[in-house]
């Protein structure tokens, strides 16, 4: 970020002071917004310089941005315009600089909404000054400028000076006159302020005749005022030089200027063409494209002598020329010295470069028509633009650089790849990992970096694919070898290990590895990547049976996603729609339902096969309890369709097995085989039971088989099965897939005519079901379930054991007409059959009294994690959802006097 676009110009000639337009700063503070709008050289910087001085002066909070010709994206300019209201004194909170350090996935509305919620918290009356705003050359930065001004609170009095109307919605500004306007006709020069601007110019005063001609030729206009009066310095006959000004088919400004120039000295000269090609510059800069080391004499020159020359920053370090005289020189030097602009590029680029402006470096490398320069320089950025979010900049930058150059920057190309994995166009991320492999071989060997950052991609290819062995054997070499990369880099080996682990059972170092994580993800101040390490967190949770954990973990990914990228968003889908199946195993429909209708739609394009996973599943199975039997199966269709389409085998597997599981139910057995048959399932009973290096891709499949043979009559192999799933579950660890499984071995039990065996199964699948609340699991074996539960006594009343009320629940649900999503709502659930306990009544009482989970955890002495912890316990024990429901039910019982 050029922090010099933050400051307003200055000149080192002293200003006339012009009253009527400087009281109009008071108008300013009454109404919204400020537009001065006219060409080039009246003036518009100036004033708005002189406003911004004083306002601050007079102790108001004010904040500059001009802009230019590099703003062309969105969220570029809205991170320009956080920088520039947090240099007026305004503090964003944590959520708005996550937006503006991450472009890949966030929508401008989401960033423009935190940053206007933001501002929201003050009614301070601030200013903002936005110089420039002609030189938006996108249409999306200029979008995302209306909006922002178009959304802004109030309290925000924004000046804008442009040479062009500006694309915004004025219209109804204008009408309900929030619109103040200042055209050229208003900064015009009267005749007073020409006789004083060119007095304080010349240090003389020019005759009644000289002033007169000076106005008919220059009309007011501010530039004209200063070319003309840099014509007369020195002029024995002030009257001859007036009479001389004419455009002879050239425009007045470069007439102007041809004057000028021709009366400096030729290294002068010669120093104003070099330099004009930089928006910006310093005296190192044009010491590096002159090849001298005297430009902090040739600067100090041009400003004494007022040659359209502005500072830029209070230590009088960064410059750059007015605009028109920057456009004449460049084109005067194309002129005289055709051959030179491409040296002079190429020569900035590299100062550029290593004074770590990459953005200026890259720009000037490509005008310079140097490609190899260009990607060098991006070479040298491309992974922090990555780390940063900065997706589509990198990409669009890539575009503007020849393949056949890239070919020999493997960064780029895996920087490239890694985008690509992101958007599941693994083919072409697989190409360019095969060129990237090849450049290794021709060259003479890659850096440790180079090769870390391929181990990596190809890692992350291998993850996003679903390979998760790979994932788990790239991952430990990394965590071997490879620990001196970037800590957001470093960070991804953990979850990705953790994720890997997980889809094969390994539970037992999970903890471990998502602090680690977490440790280096800090240490990144990425928020972007925290969406996807909870969106791995919070499904390991689920399987462990933490689902209280899951739900935070996936509520803080929830949250960071809206943060970035706002609340109804492809990556705000990743956490959601795997919420929406804990949600719906813990019978929350309603909330479960919400969930997916947001969020399914957004999910076809980026994410883990996971959401997709719990998405489409999840949707099915509600459409189901709606009675939409039909809307379920075109649910499953078409996740089935997108599982062909991006490859997702283990979202294939998952489909497969609720299809074949619902045919069953409803006795369509014919169904079922064909479904097996076309999907390969009619293989041995060894084919489907754990073993090492089993996934869960492998149970989705075992879930299959178990219930066609249990169909067709095949009960000890599919008990068999069954059984060592259920055994291999227990011993992982993994409580969802023992709960599940041990339910179906209790069925086939059941069927078999052990009735005592799989009461005994069923009790315990109870037990380890209750503190996490496996409802669902229960509930979606249908009539089963009642004959399963008939055997196990209902608790009595003084029941007081979790396991115990859950029993009872299960009971009452078992034998209830299941009604639609909507109508089973919180109140609708049994009262608590367990009392709080001391501690849950002292927090009820707190959270009555208006007290947040941080204020509890502060005056309780605990962390906010385990207030968290006691809140879903009494949720549980009260059969509420929400803080009021809690409260409302401690006053019907007395607990709050």
């Amino acid at each position: 970020m050029l922090l010099t676009k933050l400051m307003p110009p200055s000149s080192a000639r002293r200003l006339v002071r012009r009253p009527r337009l400087l009281s109009r700063s008071l108008e300013l503070a009454r109404t919204k917004l400020a537009l001065v709008r006219a060409p080039a050289g009246f003036g518009k910087s100036t004033l708005l310089t002189q406003w911004y001085d004083e306002l601050r002066a007079s102790g108001m909070a004010a904040g500059w941005l001009s802009f230019d010709s590099n703003d062309g994206d969105g969220l570029g300019v809205l991170a320009y315009l956080v920088l520039a209201i947090e240099s007026a004194g305004h503090r964003f909170g944590a959520p708005v600089a996550s937006i503006v350090a991450s472009d890949s996935v966030a929508t401008v509305d989401a960033a423009i909404d935190a940053v206007v919620n933001d501002l929201c918290r003050s009614a301070k009356p601030l200013f903002l000054f936005l110089d420039d705003v002609h030189a938006l050359r996108g249409s999306g930065a200029r979008a995302a400028l209306a909006a922002f001004l178009e959304r802004a609170p109030d309290s925000l009095h924004v000046a804008v000076a442009s040479r062009e109307e500006p694309n915004m919605p004025l219209a109804r500004a204008r009408a309900l006159g929030n619109v103040m306007e200042i055209t050229a006709l208003d900064l015009r020069f009267s005749r007073d302020e020409t006789v004083e601007f060119m007095t304080a110019f010349n240090d003389g005063v020019l005759a009644p005749g000289d002033i007169e001609k000076l106005e008919a030729r220059v009309e007011g206009w501010a530039a004209g005022l200063t070319l003309a009066a840099l014509a007369l310095e020195g002029a024995l006959a002030p009257g001859q030089v007036l009479d001389s000004i004419s455009g002879q088919g050239r425009s007045f400004a470069a007439f102007f200027v041809e004057v000028v120039l021709e009366q400096q000295s030729a290294e002068l000269r010669d120093f104003l063409l070099v330099t004009s090609h930089f928006e910006r510059f310093s005296p190192e800069l044009c010491d590096a494209v002159t090849e001298r080391a005297n430009a902090r004499a040739f600067i100090d020159e041009i400003e004494s002598r007022g040659l359209f020359i502005f500072s830029l920053d209070s230590e009088r370090r960064w410059y750059r020329y007015h605009h028109l005289f920057a456009q004449f020189l460049r084109e005067e030097l194309a002129r005289r010295y055709p051959d030179r602009a491409l040296a002079i590029h190429a020569r900035g680029s590299r100062w550029l470069a290593a004074a770590g402006l990459h953005d200026d470096a890259f720009e000037h490398a490509i005008a310079a028509n140097d490609f190899g320069l260009a990607a060098s320089v991006l070479d040298e950025r491309c992974h922090r633009m990555f780390y940063d979010g900065q997706l589509r900049s990198l990409l669009e930058r890539a575009s503007r650089i020849p393949e056949s150059v890239l070919e020999d920057h493997p960064r780029i190309q895996l920087a490239k790849a890694w985008s690509v994995v992101l958007e599941w166009k693994f083919a072409e991320a697989r190409a360019i990992l095969a060129n990237v492999k090849a450049t290794f071989a021709r060259s003479d060997g890659a850096t440790l970096q180079d090769r870390t950052l391929f181990l990596h991609c190809t890692m992350m290819l291998a993850q996003f694919e679903d390979d998760m062995p790979t994932v788990e054997r790239h991952c430990t070499t990394l965590l071997e070898g490879f620990m001196d990369a970037d800590p957001y880099v470093v960070g991804t080996y953990y979850t990705s290990l953790l994720y890997a682990e997980r889809e094969q059972f390994k539970l037992l170092r999970f903890e471990r590895l998502d602090a680690c994580a977490r440790d280096y993800f800090r240490i990144a101040g990425s928020r972007f990547v925290l969406v996807w390490h909870q969106s791995i967190v919070g499904p390991t949770r689920y399987l462990a049976g933490d689902l209280h954990g899951a739900i935070d973990a996936l509520e803080d990914g929830m949250d960071a996603a809206a943060a970035v990228a706002g609340r109804e968003s492809p990556l705000a889908s990743i956490p959601a729609l795997l919420l929406a199946e804990i949600h719906y195993e813990r019978n929350d429909l309603a909330l479960a339902s919400d969930l997916v209708d947001r969020h399914l739609a957004l999910a076809s394009g980026l994410g883990f096969v996971d959401q997709l996973v719990a998405g489409y599943l999840t949707s099915s199975r509600l459409a189901r309890l709606r009675g939409d039997a039909r809307e379920a199966e075109r649910i499953l269709g078409r996740g089935m369709d997108l599982a062909h389409a991006r490859g997702f085998g283990r979202l294939a597997e998952h489909i497969v097995a609720e299809q074949m599981t619902r045919s069953l139910a409803e006795g369509d057995l014919d169904r079922a085989r064909r479904l097996a048959t076309v999907h390969e399932l009619r293989v041995g009973l060894e084919c489907v039971v754990p073993k090492p290096g089993t996934t869960t891709r492998t149970e989705a499949r075992a879930n299959a088989w178990v219930s066609l043979a249990r169909a067709e009559g095949r009960v000890d192999d599919a008990l068999e099965v069954a059984r060592r799933w259920q055994r291999f579950a227990e011993r992982a660890g993994a409580v969802r897939s023992d709960v599940r499984w041990s339910l179906v071995v209790a069925q086939i039990l059941l069927a078999r005519g052990d009735a005592r065996a799989a009461e005994r199964v069923t009790r315990r699948a109870i037990s380890i079901a209750a503190p996490g609340r496996f409802v669902r699991s229960f509930l979606d074996i249908g009539r089963a379930l009642a004959l399963l539960l008939g055997d196990v006594e209902a608790p009595g009343s003084a029941a007081t054991s979790a396991t115990d009320a859950f029993t009872t629940e299960l009971l009452d649900l078992s034998g209830a007409v299941r009604a639609p999503v909507s109508a089973r709502t919180v109140s609708d659930q049994a009262p608590p059959s367990e009392p709080l306990n001391v501690r849950e009544v002292e927090i009820v009482r707190l959270v009555a009294s208006g007290f947040s989970n941080r204020d509890i955890a502060e005056r309780l002495g605990m962390t906010e994690g385990t207030v968290k912890w006691h809140m879903h316990r009494i949720f549980d024990k009260v059969g509420a959802r929400r803080r009021t429901q809690v409260v409302n039910h401690a006053r019907s019982i007395g607990l709050l006097g």
